[in-house]
């Protein structure tokens, strides 16, 4: 039960910071630039598809990832593993998914003192519950133990 609340949590704080997966078909003004798809080699703009173009769209999209994992520790705390999974979940690869996480600059053990102080304030966890539900969320068991002893635990 607990870990569904978490979910949910999860799932209406995305929808409140409009990070939830929608699939734009890239449509103008829907979040994400528009494109045209391509014909058989045939680029959006009439040329041959290059390496440069795949290698510029690999660029935007990890970009894209990047400031959308930000948007996320913004708002809540995450474990890395629990962040990976959340980019994975709006569509984006596993590798764009990891490097976005990577290339931030994450204390991982503050973001498990933030979600200890949550549970602290919105749950009744005994100390022993809230380390295994931070260990369950991606935490580490170091990262989860110095989070409730960090959280008054």
């Amino acid at each position: 039960m607990r870990h569904a609340r978490r979910a949910l949590v999860v799932a209406v704080a995305a929808v409140l910071v409009g990070c939830a997966p929608v699939d734009d078909g890239g449509a103008p003004g829907a979040g994400g630039p528009a494109t045209t798809p391509s014909v058989e080699g045939v680029g959006a703009e009439g040329g041959g598809s290059t390496r440069a173009d795949a290698e510029g769209k690999e660029a935007r999209e990890r970009r894209r990832a990047r400031a959308r994992a930000q948007e996320h520790l913004d708002y809540a705390a995450f474990s890395r593993s629990g962040l990976v999974d959340q980019l994975e979940f709006e569509g984006f690869t596993r590798e764009v998914a990891r490097h976005a996480v990577d290339s931030l600059d994450v204390e991982w053990t503050t973001q498990a003192v933030r979600a200890a102080m949550n549970y602290r304030e919105f749950e009744s966890y005994s100390r022993r519950g809230v380390v295994t539900q931070l260990v369950f969320e991606g935490y580490t068991r170091t990262q989860a133990e110095h989070g409730a002893d960090a959280a008054g635990y």
